[in-house]
């Protein structure tokens, strides 16, 4: 069980990185099935709440995936991710994605990183997915809760977790998991 210690539970990450996966969603479903052998659970016992965020009895885990990766933070408590390829996204979106605090740019990278981070912290609080992030200050939310973000050259990803998280994710790929 992926536990630091006794006192202190934390949430741990795991990216697959895919190369051919022709179904999404039975990457998903073997790549969860994996993660979550290492914490003795099985997916056949996952519940959902109101807005269709999924849990087990004891364990929190959200997921995410792009066309390259899919992530997947899992926890002892709430826990929220999201992952995107690195592109250019319309600047249109800025409106929905910032604030007045935080529309500064134009930058496609800093409305992408804005845009990664609210999606996961809205994961993370469970209330789905909304249309208008602009309500969310991201700097706010990184000062009051535990999280961690990742920017590389192919991809952006942001986890919020009520624990610690464990910084040493794990990844795979595609050949481990099918």
């Amino acid at each position: 069980m992926y536990v630091k210690n006794s006192n202190n539970k934390y949430s741990r990450i795991f990216i697959l990185q895919l190369h051919s996966c022709n179904n999404i969603n039975l990457c998903k479903k073997k790549f969860l099935e994996k993660v979550l052998s290492y914490y003795n659970v099985s997916i056949s016992n996952i519940f959902y709440n109101q807005y269709g965020k999924p849990y087990l009895d004891n364990i929190y885990f959200n997921y995410s995936d792009t066309s390259k990766y899919i992530a997947l933070i899992v926890g002892y408590d709430e826990v929220g991710i999201d992952i995107e390829n690195i592109r250019d996204i319309d600047k249109i979106m800025a409106k929905k994605i910032l604030n007045s605090k935080e529309n500064t740019t134009n930058d496609s990278l800093y409305l992408l990183k804005h845009w990664v981070g609210k999606e996961a912290y809205v994961k993370y609080i469970g209330t789905g997915i909304i249309d208008d992030f602009n309500g969310i200050d991201l700097s706010s939310i990184q000062k009051k809760n535990n999280y961690i973000s990742i920017i590389n050259k192919d991809f952006i990803m942001y986890a919020f977790s009520k624990n610690k998280i464990d910084t040493s994710i794990k990844y795979y790929n595609e050949e481990e998991i099918l």
